[in-house]
């Protein structure tokens, strides 16, 4: 259950910040900022739809947690970059 919040957070961040404008709590947006912001919500959400999608439909990024050694076994793979999990399928490993 805690990854299912995990990935809603982001579109729980856009909804209440639309809320919050509607409801007056934002009184403006200026221009110079709205147009390079709402580019760098759908760039991060195209991000996140990308990784969470490969993580959930890719047999290569379930494999990550038991090939080459057993993520319960060696937890140091968890932070090494050389392999990461959503890329796994995508490198030569």
């Amino acid at each position: 259950m805690p990854s299912r919040a995990a990935t809603a957070i982001p579109a729980a961040i856009v909804v209440l910040v639309f809320a919050a404008h509607f409801a007056g709590l934002i009184t403006s947006f200026d221009s110079r900022w709205s147009i390079p912001t709402a580019r760098s919500i759908l760039h991060e959400g195209n991000i996140s739809f990308t990784i969470h999608f490969r993580g959930a439909h890719r047999r290569s990024a379930w494999d990550w947690n038991s090939q080459p050694v057993d993520v319960d076994v060696d937890p140091t793979r968890i932070w090494d970059w050389r392999d990461p999990q959503f890329l796994r399928g995508l490198t030569r490993r």
